[in-house]
This record gives C-alpha cells, structure tokens and sequence, in this order.
C-alpha cells in the first residue's frame, strides 16, 4: 500500500512539473508557484531559474503571506536577502564587506576579527585585534603601533603623571583672558571676570575662574598690587608676591589718604600663546633687525647700488641675504597709487622727486610726432603752451616711460624742444606727460631711500620733496614707502642725500640700517654699558665744565668756532657788533631768485625804425587780472610796429640763469600772429645777439586772454654780474587790433 502511495505522490509531483512546464512555455515572464505541504524529493542536483537567460531579476521566494525572498539583484550585480541572514559555521570572505550607508556592528566576539578591511577602516593585527599579547587590546593595556612594547595600567598611570608634572613646571602662572580693573569712585574698583591658571603649591597647575568682583575697596594709601588667588577671589597687597600662586592683573595707586583713586594700570600678566605675542611684538615695536651685511655703496658704474649680502632677524625668524647690485624704483601717485619707474632702471635717480598728489601719467591734446636720435618734437592740434612747461617729461605712449624726455622750452602750441635726444621710436601718435616725478630746482636737494624687502630684493624709493640745503634734506623726514614693501616686513638700509645733477653718490650715502647697536644702543660712557643722562649731572650750574658751553651767553669762547661743512641756523648776525669779512661770493649757497620788471619799465626808451611805423602805444591797467600794460594798436591794413628797448643791469650776485630764464606776461586780439604780435631780441652783458628759442610771434593762445610766454637761450652768452643786458619788445598789430605786454620775469640763479 506504502508503494502505492509513494507511486501516487511521484505522479502528482509530475503532474505538477508538467503544469509549471506548460506555464512557463505560455507566459515566459510569469510568476510560477510550487503548492506543496509535503517535502518534495528531487533527485537532480542542480535546479535552473531563468534556463533561457531571458535576465532581469531572478528570484526564490518563501512562502505568498511571508513573501521572503533570495534574489539576484541584476542591476546592482549581487545577491540579496529579504530578511536577516544567520551563519552557524565560518564566514569566508575574498572580497571586501560594505556596510553601504549604515555600520557595522560586531557583537558577541569570542574568536578574533582579522582581514583587511571594514568598509573604509583598517582592521589587521598590526593595528586592532582582541586578546591579551603584545599588539592586542585587552583591558590591561594600550598597544604600540609596529612595536614590540606596550604601556600596561601601572606604566599609563606614571605616562600621565610624567605629563603633568611636566606641565606644572613649565606652565607659568598668568592671566588667559578678562581680569580688566577700571575705577568704581572712591577708593573702590571693579574687577571683570577671567580664566587664569596658577602653579598650585608648586605641585600642580590649576585652572582658576572667576565671576566679576565688583565695589573692591582698596587696601593700602599709595600702592595697591592687584591678584585673583586659587579660590577666585580678590588679593590686594601693598608689594609684588613672591610665589606663583597669584594672577597678576595689575596696579592702582590711592591718594588723600587712601580715599580716592590716582591712577589705574590694568596691566595683566598674561599666559599662553607667547610665541604669536612675541612675534606681534617683534614685528610692531621692533621691526626687522639688521645682524650684519646689508651696506650699501655707490657700484662700479656712476649712480648705481652695491648691497652686501648679510643675516637680518625678523620677528623669529633668521634671514640670509645675498650680494645685489639690481633694484626695484618706486613712486607714488594719485591715481594709480605706487608704481614701479621702468625708466633707466637700477640707476639712482639724480634730477627728480615725486610728487604724490599728481597723476601717473596725463594724454596730450592732438597728434604728436617724435624723432628718434633728436630734440624737435612737433604737434598737430596740440596746445603745448597751455599743457607743457619746461621741466616737463614727455614721452610717445607707445615708447613707454623708458624713453621720456626733459622738455627743455615749449616753442609754441605745436613745437617743443628736448633737453636731449629723443631715444624712442620716433613716430606720430598720442603724447604723454609724465605728472608724478617733477624736475628738481637747480641747486636743490632731495633724500631718497633704499631699503631691503625679506625675500632679499632691494628697492629703491623716491623723496617725496625737495630742499634748498643739504642739511634741510639730512633732517627731512623719512619718504614714505608703499603698503605692500612696509607690511610685508622691510629694513631700511640708507639714504641718498644728492644735489640735483650730482654724478656721482659715493659721497652721497648714509648708514640708517637698524642694527643691534643702533637699536640696542649701549652706549659708550662706561664699561657697564650704561648711558649717563646729562640732564640729571649734578653741579653743571658751577660753569666749570669746559667741554659745556651756555646757551644763555654768559660763557666766552676760548677759540675759533669751526664748524665744518655744516651751517649755523636761526641766526641774527648784528653788523654793529660784528664784521663778516673774507667771504668770497663762491663760498655762499646758490638759490632761485626773480627780478620783476613792471610796466613803466626802468631804463626804457621807445624807438622808430622808420618803415611802418604808425600806430599808437599807450599804458594801462586792467584791473580785473591786476596787470599794468603797454599796448600798441594800429588801423593799417599792413603790420605796423614800435620798439621798445629796456636797460636791465644784472644783479650783484647772479651766477647763472635758471632753466627758464625769461617769462613774458602778454595778450593779444586774436589769436593770429598775422594781426598782433611781439617779438623779442637779447642782447648779453658783451653785446653780443643771443640766440633764443620761444622768442617770435608771441600771442595769445585765446584771443584777448593774459598768457604767460617762456624763453630760452641757445649758446653761450657772456653774462657778467654787474654788467648791463637789452631787451628789446618789437610790438606789432594791423586792422584796428592791439598788442599787449606786461610783466617781463627774468629767473636768475644768485646768492
């Protein structure tokens, strides 16, 4: 019967096979179920699910209510489980485990975990394991990564001991932060609250914070030394404790018997970050500190630099310079703030100073053409009288400033002449006026600076002004120097006091560097180092020091006074009581001096040349631009002109002229030279014609408008001090218009 059954059940199993069969062949995408509560015998060892590789997701599920499922994840390319997965024997694993987003969580470890990863954590014997060895963790001991050696709890507990007792003796008491003391009236103060740390008993650190103290009375009449003590509490004595177990937070000092307050020094000993505060203090109070080298001369050529290398300290830092004979030129500007000069570059420079307030650079009005390897330059609608003086430097826009030029006279709108060569490309385009370094005054001064930036370069910054002595210059204060040179840390090096035109600075240069014994000073009134305040000499009213002399002219000179080649300043020589004598006119300083000639002019007389000669010349005054003039006029058809001749006598003590030496003051009805117009000749103390630049067809460059016209001589004149020079104005106007002229300057050099 049991056979029978057996035989039955193998049927139905068949009869089953066969209805999933025809199934799967009808809907090869259905789902197919297996009903069964007896436990099935298949004899096969391998079961197929997706025999056709139709692929997608391929899934064993457990039961329709329970619907647990083992599937291949065909997109994510693993297997998965639907529920918890637990394993009674070992876990072997050739790849790595990923806990995706969440972690893994090891319960229960009676053996030991070993491999090489855990998601991105390194797990091996060499950093983590479980047991109770050397490189294991148990709750004994720390192990020692890739050592042999471990701390056990004894060795942890001396570890930390060793630290701490370390800690107490190198950790000095003070204050961390708050702690201010201000004046509450009377003899009462308020203390804000702090963190600060004392050396307890010498034995260990201590953290000390406290709340603020407020309406503290004062203890002592005078001195009052304020401290918070171990507990946080005020502690006021008349002196400096001796032990470490107090926060200083500094001084008051009482008066009127202790009832009121003096003065209040909130003055903290602080503890912490000293290094940062030293190098705060270093480079803030101290600056860059020069320990050798650094020296700065004139080099091999004429108006260059030599810096030796050396060692300069900044903040903590040790600093090794080199040898430089190359530097960066710099100057200031309005516009475009500090620049760096490309012109004529590492050559000092010996006839300009800067100029802040002015522009880099301004555009001329008009076409302007310059001529490589000469000094005409020329204008097509330019206004170079109004835009162009002589001492200006001009340069092409397309030459840049390493070609600029002196201008030497400005001829008319549209000519200028150059003190030198042009060195540019020598073509027609925009012209540039260079605003922000301006021609010196002759016989002027300057000081210019050199300094030394911490990445070992060398700069060299303009003066900013200039001065009529050398020792104006020397006193001067210091130029300013750009943001990105003085917070990037700088030392200076040297000044260069020149006159305007020296050739050479070798003479030139002094030592400013701030070395440890200019900055340190230690004097040299003893051997202890110590500099004797001469102010606080005792017995210096007795007069018997005869290296003293007194300011209040009671003392008598002994001997010549020699000063050198220094000055005497802020002095009245009385002519009554003393005779200057044997001083040659060579041994006084030059200075600019201008001799005003004004309408009537001196010496003047009016001349007919007999040919064209009818118009009218007159005198007046216009009130408005406060000029006295003279005037010619005339109603012909044809130029008619009048000469009018000046005697001028050249003063005692002229030496030279300046680079401008006549200026003319004029005006005209139109702005044609054809209608009106002055020309003026020279004649030097022999005689002799001057030849000029800037002399004919002067103007008005706006019709009836004051202009002022510059001159210029060519050559080389004889000019005597004493001796007499001509000028002579050749006014000229037709068809009813008129010629003005008024004041004639005549810039001179003298002493």
């Amino acid at each position: 019967m049991e056979d029978k059954i057996t035989h039955f059940r193998k049927i139905k199993i068949l009869a089953y096979s066969l209805m999933i069969l025809i199934l799967i062949n009808q809907t090869a995408a259905a789902r197919t179920l297996l009903y069964s509560n007896e436990m099935l015998t298949e004899d096969s060892n391998t079961l197929i699910l997706d025999g056709d590789d139709t692929g997608g997701d391929v899934t064993l599920q457990f039961g329709t209510t329970l619907n647990e499922q083992l599937y291949w994840n065909n997109a994510g390319n693993t297997f998965a489980f639907t529920d918890d997965l637990s394993i009674s024997g070992d876990l072997t694993v050739t790849g790595v485990i990923n806990t995706g987003s969440g972690a893994v969580q090891i319960t229960q470890v009676d053996g030991t975990l070993d491999g090489e990863q855990i998601g991105d954590n390194t797990v091996d014997d060499d950093s983590l394991d479980f047991g109770t060895g050397t490189d294991q963790i148990s709750a004994v001991d720390i192990p020692m990564a890739n050592t042999s050696t471990y701390f056990d709890a004894s060795e942890l507990e001396g570890l930390v001991e060793e630290v701490g007792l370390e800690m107490d003796e190198r950790w000095s008491t003070g204050l961390v932060s708050g702690g201010a003391i201000t004046d509450n009236g009377g003899n009462t103060i308020n203390i804000a609250s702090g963190v600060g740390y004392i050396n307890y008993n010498s034995n260990y650190n201590k953290r000390v914070t406290w709340d603020a103290i407020n309406n503290v009375s004062l203890t002592y009449s005078g001195d009052n030394y304020i401290y918070i003590d171990s507990t946080g509490s005020e502690f006021i004595s008349n002196s400096t404790p001796t032990t470490g177990e107090r926060i200083f937070l500094g001084y008051v000092y009482t008066i009127d018997g202790n009832s009121d307050i003096g003065t209040v020094a909130s003055v903290p000993s602080y503890i912490g970050d000293h290094a940062r505060l030293v190098n705060n203090w270093l480079q803030n109070a101290v600056g860059p500190i020069i320990a050798s080298g650094n020296i700065v001369s004139e080099g091999g050529t004429n108006l260059t630099l030599s810096v030796t290398s050396g060692r300069i300290y900044n903040n903590l830092q040790q600093i090794l310079t080199t040898d430089k004979t190359t530097f960066t030129k710099w100057y200031n500007t309005a516009d475009d703030g500090w620049v760096i000069d490309s012109y004529n570059p590492n050559y000092v420079n010996e006839t300009q100073i800067n100029n802040a307030s002015n522009n880099a650079s301004t555009d001329l009005t008009g076409t302007v053409t310059f001529t490589n390897g000469s000094t005409n330059v020329s204008g097509s609608g330019t206004s170079f009288s109004s835009e162009v003086v002589a001492g200006d430097y001009i340069y092409l826009t397309g030459d840049g400033k390493t070609a600029r030029a002196l201008v030497s006279s400005v001829d008319s709108n549209t000519q200028i002449t150059l003190a030198a060569n042009y060195a540019g490309t020598g073509v027609a385009g925009t012209g540039v006026k260079d605003e922000a370094l301006e021609d010196m005054t002759a016989g002027y001064w300057k000081k210019d600076l050199v300094i030394r930036t911490m990445d070992d370069n060398v700069h060299y910054i303009y003066g900013q002004a200039e001065y009529s002595t050398e020792q104006a210059a020397k006193d001067a204060a210091m130029p300013t120097i750009p943001n990105a040179i003085s917070t990037g840390a700088s030392a200076y090096l040297a000044t260069i006091v020149l006159q305007k035109g020296d050739s050479s600075i070798s003479s030139r240069l002094y030592d400013v560097r701030p070395n440890f014994e200019r900055v340190f000073s230690f004097g040299t009134e003893g051997t202890t180092g110590s500099v004797a305040d001469h102010g606080a000499l005792s017995g210096l009213g007795d007069d018997d020091h005869s290296l003293y002399f007194n300011t209040d002219g009671s003392d008598t000179m002994g001997g010549d006074l020699n000063v050198g080649n220094n000055a005497i300043l802020n002095a009245t020589i009385d002519g009554d009581l003393n005779t200057l004598q044997d001083i040659p006119w060579t041994s006084i300083d030059t200075r600019a001096e201008t001799l005003v000639l004004i309408p009537e002019y001196k010496n003047m007389i009016i001349d007919e040349d007999g040919t064209a000669n009818v118009a009218t010349l007159r005198q007046g005054n216009d009130a408005t631009n406060d000029q006295q003039y003279y005037k010619l006029s005339s109603g012909q058809a044809s130029l008619q002109d009048l000469d009018i001749y000046l005697l001028v006598k050249l003063p005692d003590d002229f030496v030279s002229w300046q680079a401008t030496p006549i200026q003319i003051y004029l005006k005209s009805s139109t702005t044609t030279a054809g209608d009106n117009q002055v020309d003026i000749t020279v004649k030097d103390t022999a005689n002799t014609s001057v030849t000029l630049t800037g002399g004919t067809d002067l103007k008005s460059d706006s019709a009836d408008t004051w202009v002022q016209k510059s001159i210029t001589y060519n050559g080389s004149p004889t000019w005597t001090a004493g001796d007499w020079m001509t000028i002579r104005l050749n006014l000229q106007a037709k068809d009813s218009n008129a010629i003005y002229v008024s004041d004639i300057k005549l810039n001179y050099n003298g002493r």
